[in-house]
Parts: C-alpha cells; structure tokens; sequence
C-alpha cells in the first residue's frame, strides 16, 4: 500500500502521489504550524488505510495542534486501540485530556504510559508538565528530573523542570534549568519566555524585554508579545505597547475571548456619523478605567454604543457621549464599526503625556450620596478599607492583603473606618480586629453605584489594586493605592502618582510579598494627615493639589493676602484708562480699588466671597463670570495657582478685553519654594510669552514689579485680513419659503468672514459670469427634477469645490443618472434624509447623512395654547420669522402641509400631524420628504393626517446630533476654502 499512487487535494490541487510523500508533505506543514491543511492530508490518506494506527496518531497530533482536541483525543484513543502498548500514544492522550478539563483521566494515562515505558523522557516530561499544572509540586519534580536524567539534552524537559522549580520559589534553579533548555535548543522559544517572565518577576525590565522579544521573534508566539506589551506599558511606551498589546486576543490564556463581529474594527479615523461599538473586556475596573474615552470617540462624529458589564450600567447611565448602553451578554443593537475598550488609547495614539486624566470622569447620583451622609461623623477622618479583588483574577494572591495585616492603622486616632468590600472577602470585615473599629458597608451595596455613592462620602480611601481604586479615581476622591512589588502595567514604575488618577497616591511594596513595610508607611502618612501641623497642612496641601482643586482654606484666610504684595495694585493701576469698568478676577483683599483712575467702575470676582459685591466663581473649574459691561480685566496674584492655566488664558480671552495681569515666572523665583507658596504651575518667561500668543493676545506693555513679579498688559489679537474668496449660493427662488429662509440665516453664521456670498436660484437661471472658489447647491431645501439641469452641472464641475446640502422629493420622477453626475462633482453632499442616502448614495464615499440641519433654528419649548393650528400656504407671508416660530411652537396639536413649520412644530407641540405636498394637486406624486424626516427623528413613519404623540427624547437627541455636526461645519467650510480652521489649527 505504501508504494502505491493515491489521489490526494494538496496545496487547492487534486495530485497522484504516494503515500509517504504525501506523508511527508502533512509532517512538513505540521512543522511549519499550518495544523490545518496538514489534518487535511492525514484525513485523505486515512482513507486509503483507515487503521494504521501512526496515521492515526499523526492526524491526531495535527488536530491537536489546530485546537481541535476533543477529535485529536478521538483518534489517539483509535491509535492506542490499535497500538495498546506504545507509551507515547497514552501520553498524547493524557495531554489532551488536560486539555479538555478532565484531570483525572488524564493521570491515569500517564500512569498507564509510565508503566507502559518508564525511560521515556518525552512521557516522564508531559507528566511532570501536568503535576505541576495540577498544584502537585513535589510529585512533579520526580518526574521532571527523571525526564531530564534520560535526557539531558532534552530542551522542554529541561524547561518543564524549570517550571516546577519556579513554582516551588527555588528561581535561580527554575532560571539554571530555563539557561539548559537554551543551550540544548536555542530555539526552543518557551524558555526564553519563561526566562522572560522571571526577570519580570524579579524587576528587571531590560532584561525581560530581551527574553520576551527573543521568545516573539517566533512570530505568532502570541503570550510573549503580549508579556514584551506589558513591559513596554510599564515603561511608559505606549506607542510601541499598545501595538503588542493587541496580540492578547491571540493568547489562549486571556481572560476575556475575542468578539467576532462581522463589523470592522475602528482605527480612530472620523466616524461621520456611523454607530460604534466600544465594549468591555477583562475586569470591571478596566471597564471603569477605559470609558474615560468615550469623550473623544463621540467628538469623532460617531454615535456611541457602550457595552458594560451588568453591574456598571446603573453607575454610567448618563456617561457623556453615550448614546446607547448596553450590558453585556444581552443583545446588541445595530452598529457599523467597534472597538475594544483597552484598544482604544492605541486607536487615539495615547501617549504618556496625552492621557486624557481630568477629574471626575464619573459622577455619583446625587439622591443616593445624599441616602449615605449618615456615615459622616463631626471631627473625624472618613476613611474606606478595601483589601481584596476579584479572587479569580490571575495576580490576585499578589495584590489582596488579609484584613487581619491592616491591624496597625487602628493605631491611628480621630479615624471612623468603613469597609466598602464586596466579593467572598467582605466575610473577613465581621472578624475585623478590633482597633480599627470597621463598619461593613458591603451588605448594603447592591452595585456599582451604591459604591460610588458611598464612596463620595468619604475622605480618603485607602485600596489594594482593584476596580474600588478605580471608582475612587474616576470620581476624583483622593485614594492610596496599595501596589506589590511587580505591578500592573498601568502603574508604571517608580513613581507614587498616577497620570491616569491625578488624586491617586501609590503605596509600593519595596521587596516582594512585603506588605509590612507598605501599611507602616500608609499607617505614617494617615498619623500625619489626622495629626495636622506643618507635615499635616503639606498633606493637606498634597491632597488639594492632586485633586486638582482651589485650595479653598488658603484663600478663605486673611493671613494669605499679604500685604508687602499690593504694590503691585498700584502699578496695575497705571495700566488701566480713566473710565474703566474692571473685572477683577481674583480680587482677594481688593486693594486695587483704591488705586483705580477717575470714573471707574470696580466688579471683584474670587473663589471665596469678599464682601457682598463678589461674584464667586472657581477658576479651576473653568467658572467665569459674565462680562457684565467691563472694559478691561485685571489678573494679579491668580495665574500662579490655575492648574489648566493655559486653558484659562485662552477662556478669558474670549471677554474680547484688554487684560492686565502678574506673574512669577519660574526661571526668576529661584529662591522661592513655589510649592509652599501655594502654585501649581511654573512657566518661565518665555513660556509664558509663547502661552499669551497662543490665546490669542498680543503683549502690549510689561513691567517690573520686584525682583519676582512682573506685569503685563496684554491686547487681543486684532482680526488678521485674508484674501477674500468668491462663494455662491444655489438655492430655490421662492423667497417666502419657510425653510429657505432659515437656511439662508443659518448658512450665513457658519461661513467664514473672508466668505464673499452671491445669492442665486435654480429658477431662473441667472448665475454672473465669475471664477467661483466655492459652489453650495442647496441650503437645506429639497432637489427635484426640474433642479438637475445640463447648465447645474457645468457650473459644479468648473468650481474648483463645491458642497451640497439638500435632500431629495418626488423621487419616483427624479433623474437618478443627472442626479449621481451631481453628486460624483461634489466634494460632499450633506444628505438631508437616510432615504437619500441609502437611495442615491450608492457608496460613494463623499456623502454623509448630516439630517435636516435647520432643527438648530427651533428652540425646544412647551405649547401655551390648548387648540390646533392648521399651517398651509399662510406661513409663506412675509412675516418676521422669530414671529412665525412663536406662532407655531404655541400650539398643543399642529397639522402641517410643510416640512419645515412640521420639523418646528416637533420641538413644542404634543401632538402633531402632516399634510402631504402634491405637485401637480392629484392625489399621485407625493414629495415623500414627510415620511423620510419623521424615520430619520422617530426611526418610524405615521400615515397621513394621522395625529400622533411627539416623542420629545426622541426629538431632542435628533437635534443634539445635528448640533454637533454643525460645529465642525465652519472648519469643513475653511478646509474647502483653503483657510486656516476657526480659531487656528486643529488636530483631525
């Protein structure tokens, strides 16, 4: 049979060929790892000799390393059948038994392959593999050593015994045997991994990277690139990390499996108005950690879906940005594109210094914070005790501590401890000891949002690495985290803060396994808070200024304004015009006022009230006050103490005023401790020079006051003239329409200033002869047939760029081929309609379904009038259209035979009912633009004259989406323009 030619399908071709060689050509690409085509073969030669028990066993080992193992343990045990006393037969079959979870069947057919060949290294070394696997060390090591002493050149006995001696805590023999398996094979990759996970363990990065980029130079070595991600993570290299860090989902041991979706995976491009999904994956605090993304995936013009898991969806139920959310394991509405949690930062290209880590990101309900105020106790320290994960997470017996160790910080006086801990742990709070006084909150907790509820009332947590660390930091409370000696990658190295939780404070084990010395320095810095005094007020301060917060005890105390400072109020002065009014922003002991110049009008604003005059308003949560008639701002002594100062030069600007202002700058306050001073940024003179220019402010004149101080008056930058550029406008003639009007309002507020307009109609055809830098077709009204002239065409095709923004009517006599030439010469068609776009978009790449933009011009409002109005030819009379908006959104139930006065109507009215428009008065050749603008807010139609509920909800997330294009619409109309974006460059 062996001579023999059979006819076998290799490489897609059907082939004669014997049986050794196509024997040869399956053992050939089972080396090369293509497990699948090699089963194929085997499959094709069994046929021809359905018994021979070492095709069998090959096609076996094929299949077992396809994955498929429960059909490799099918033929193995057909092979044993056959070959009942070959050792290594029952030894495959032990191994995939492992595989498949059954344990116990699978000791048995090592003890029957042990038996059956004692000297085999190979079943001698799968044995010990298991017993290890199994918890059973000792057993294991027998067998490893045995392996090893049949065959000292064995590498994956030699790597196996190095893996029972690593489980056994004897790492330098584990790390001797892992150095033997490489020298006997230097490209047996699993030592080099295991080696690689030992120097991690063992804190020694460079030399982890090494291994682990030796062990994935294998290519598909799935956990080693994923172990090399880790490291870079650690490190801080997010660029290249993250990219490693996608071939977790490769790896068999990850904890969360891949999803697959038939949709693409999103790359962080501009989503223009597609459905992403961004869904959870591996522990809730990652899920917790993550959604701080959400912010930016919405500002890329998408509508987000959020999958979490079930005990996370009350606590993000109103995330911004989140259209939909959803829990896991439950059905999934519709969505174009997704993207995994952690892939995000890798989608957004986070850097270390791009993290988006502003404070809170969550937010506690109100009503259930309000339900837990009870814990508070008058002249004590509120402090949460969390002490333990998830037991099933795989470095949980590294990160959760016995309660029992924490029996020092009752040491500790003026603290009320409360135990937020759920999870099989929480059992431990009854046994408590003593001295720390714990009051078990976990009974009470149902979710996540009972938590974050309990949590908002305390004033320090204090956590081991889990998602209660996360809570905390996401919702800005401060919170020391316990780290072990190895952390997680998000930790980073060396380091006590995080870039991820400005109000996370990291308590790091110095030596592995060390917890001791970790609560004993916890235990100091909680004596120090409690106690006071100056290391107590430098706690304080620490605590203020990673929360990112005003100090307001600072400013609340007179002592703070000093007086040697004021001289600065006088040389303020004389930057200031006579008849000013002043917005003091920051107006402390507001001595400026005495020095003011004749007829000025003095307005005080601070983070604490002054006298009955001020307004209050905290800088460094972006609060201003109105502008309230002033003519010049004045800043002394507040630059200085704004974190995001940089964001509060370019929000004052925004007054349109002069402003007169004081600064430190860092590089001449050397001798001063700024910290002690209170300021949280240290820009030198030239950073704060470049810092004014960003925000659009033009240095006037400056000043010294002392030896620190300097002053400036600064000018807004005047309005730079640019080349004018020559647009035109089509729309419909007919001046009275409703909707036409309001486009031709809402068009004229997006274009740019350098924007020269010429108004002209699709009928009559009057266009002047000029070379045109931008055609817009349309305003928002509707193309029908008579619009899609020869003449249309032309004109859109000379135009250097050209936009549309139309929908479509009477769509049974529209000329589909003119209408697809004009679409194929636009840059881009804002389509009114889905309809529009699912009828006439055919794929092309330059439409997008912006929906009917003019739902902007209507303010939601209720009716006052308890009748209904009929709206027909009336509304095209020339009234004001402020006049006629209010006339419509009085009524309760309006019935409309136009879109638009109808698309007003949705934002005030209860009920609502339309009329459709006819063309030629018959009752054939409706517009159809009705029923598409009721799917596109409503996702359904009403038949005609059908009065029907207006869902407000529904209309208000209509409008929000729009609102949100409209916003990038000016910078979309400068890019086809060639001018700079509005208010300077921006990052797409």
């Amino acid at each position: 049979m062996r001579t023999r030619q059979i006819r076998i399908k290799l490489h897609g071709r059907w082939t004669q060929v014997t049986v050794p060689q196509a024997l040869d050509s399956a053992a050939a690409l089972h080396r090369s790892g293509q497990h699948d085509l090699a089963r194929d073969i085997y499959r094709q030669v069994l046929r021809y000799s359905p018994s021979a028990s070492d095709e069998l066993q090959a096609l076996g080992a094929a299949c077992y390393g396809f994955g498929d193992y429960a059909e490799a343990l099918g033929h193995f045990q057909r092979a044993a059948a056959r070959a009942p006393h070959n050792a290594l037969l029952h030894s495959s079959i032990g191994v995939t038994l492992s595989q498949l979870g059954r344990f116990q069947e699978a000791v048995e057919a090592f003890e029957r392959a042990v038996a059956l060949d004692p000297n085999s290294a190979e079943v001698r070394s799968n044995y010990g593999d298991l017993l290890t696997d199994l918890q059973r060390y000792e057993e294991a090591l027998v067998h490893c050593r045995r392996a090893v002493e049949i065959d000292s050149r064995f590498a994956a006995a030699l790597n196996n015994l190095g893996r029972v001696l690593e489980r056994l805590g004897r790492t330098e023999e584990a790390r001797q045997a892992y150095q033997r398996a490489l020298t006997a094979d230097p490209n047996f990759r699993l030592a080099s991994f295991n080696l690689g996970a030992l120097s991690h363990a063992a804190d020694r990065p460079q030399e982890a990277a090494r291994f682990f980029e030796e062990a994935a130079s294998a290519g598909d070595f799935a956990e080693a690139h994923y172990n090399h991600a880790l490291l870079l993570l650690r490190q801080g290299d997010f660029a290249h990390g993250f990219e490693e860090y996608e071939w977790r989902w490769r790896c068999r041991s990850f904890p969360s499996p891949p999803r697959d979706f038939p949709q693409p995976l999103w790359n962080g491009s501009d989503l223009a108005g597609r459905r992403i999904l961004l869904h959870a994956e591996q522990g809730l605090g990652d899920t917790i950690q993550f959604v701080r993304y959400v912010r930016q995936v919405a500002s890329r013009n998408g509508i987000v879906i959020l999958e979490v898991q079930p005990e996370l969806i009350t606590l993000l139920g109103g995330l911004p940005g989140v259209t939909e959310l959803a829990a896991k394991g439950r059905d999934l509405p519709p969505f174009d594109t997704h993207c995994p949690l952690l892939s995000l930062p890798r989608a957004l290209a986070t850097r270390l210094d791009t993290i988006p880590a502003a404070v809170p990101y969550l937010k506690a309900d109100p009503e259930r914070v309000r339900s837990w105020t009870r814990l508070r106790a008058p002249g004590r320290l509120h402090v949460g005790l969390v002490w333990a994960g998830n037991p099933s997470h795989s470095n949980d017996r590294k990160r959760s501590i016995p309660l029992e160790r924490f029996a020092a910080l009752g040491a500790v006086e003026g603290v009320a401890w409360f135990a937020p801990q759920k999870g099989p742990a929480a059992a431990e709070a009854s046994a408590a000891p003593g001295c720390l006084n714990l009051v078990d909150l976990g009974p009470q907790l149902g979710d996540f949002a009972d938590t974050a509820a309990v949590l908002s009332n305390l004033d320090l947590v204090i956590s081991v690495d889990t998602a209660v660390a996360h809570l905390a930091g996401a919702l800005a409370i401060p919170v020391w985290t316990l780290i072990p000696y190895t952390p997680d990658w998000r930790w980073l190295l060396e380091r006590e803060d995080s870039p991820w939780y400005p109000t996370i404070r990291l308590f790091r084990q110095a030596a592995p396994d060390d917890w001791e010395d970790v609560i004993g320095r916890v235990k100091e810095t909680l004596a120090t808070l409690v106690a006071g005094g100056a290391a107590g007020e430098a706690e304080r301060r620490r605590n203020v200024i990673i929360r990112r917060e005003t100090d307001l005890e600072r400013w609340s105390n007179p002592a703070q304004l000093e007086e040697a400072w004021t001289r600065r109020s006088a040389l303020a002065a004389d930057f200031i015009p006579a008849g000013s009014t002043v917005l003091d922003l920051g107006c402390g002991a507001m001595v400026l006022e005495r020095s003011l110049p004749p007829g000025c009008r003095y307005l005080t604003c601070d983070a604490v009230r002054r006298d009955e005059r001020t307004v209050v308003r905290d800088f460094n949560r972006g609060e201003l006050p109105p502008k309230a008639g002033a003519t010049i701002v004045t800043l002394l002594g507040v630059l200085e103490y704004i974190y995001d100062w940089k964001a509060f030069l370019r929000r004052v600007r925004e007054y349109e005023l002069p402003v007169v202002l004081s600064y430190c700058p860092a590089d001449q306050t050397g001798n001063l401790d700024r910290a002690a001073l209170g300021w949280v940024n240290h820009a030198s003179l030239e950073e704060l020079a470049d810092a004014f220019a960003q925000a659009g402010f033009s240095v006037r004149s400056s000043s010294r006051i002392d030896a620190h101080q300097v002053l400036f008056r600064l000018e807004p930058h005047t309005l730079i003239a640019r080349a004018l550029k020559k647009v035109l406008v089509l729309s419909c003639g007919n001046v009275g329409n409703f909707g036409d009007r309001l486009g031709f309002h809402l068009l004229g507020s997006v274009l740019p200033p350098q924007a020269v307009v010429t108004w002209a109609y699709f009928r009559p055809w009057r266009i002047p002869e000029e070379d045109y830098d931008l055609v817009i077709v349309g305003t928002g009204n509707s193309i029908y047939r008579a619009n899609l002239t020869d003449e249309l065409l032309a004109l859109v095709e000379k135009a250097p760029a050209s936009i549309g923004i139309f929908g479509t009517q009477y769509r049974e006599s529209l000329d589909a081929v003119k209408l697809g030439r004009l679409l194929d010469r636009l840059a881009l068609w804002l389509a009114r309609y889905e309809d529009d776009v699912l009828l006439y978009g055919h794929g092309r790449e330059n439409v997008i379904h912006m929906g009917d933009w003019l739902i902007g011009q209507f303010p939601m409002t209720r009716w006052s009038v308890d009748g209904r109005l009929t709206v027909d030819k009336w509304v095209l009379q020339d009234l004001p259209l402020d006049r006629t908006i209010q006339k419509i959104q009085q009524y309760r139930e309006v019935l409309s035979e136009r879109i638009h006065p109808l698309l007003c109507s949705l934002t005030s009215a209860e009920r609502v009912a339309y009329r459709e428009q006819r063309e030629d008065g018959s009752i054939n050749g409706r517009s159809g633009k009705f029923r598409s603008m009721l799917l596109d807010v409503f996702g359904r139609a009403y038949p005609e004259e059908m009065f029907f509920e207006v869902d407000r909800d529904a209309v208000a997330g209509y409008r929000a989406r729009i609102q949100a294009f409209l916003a990038e619409l000016p910078w979309l109309l400068c890019s086809l323009l060639g001018l700079p974006a509005p208010g300077g460059p921006v990052a797409r």
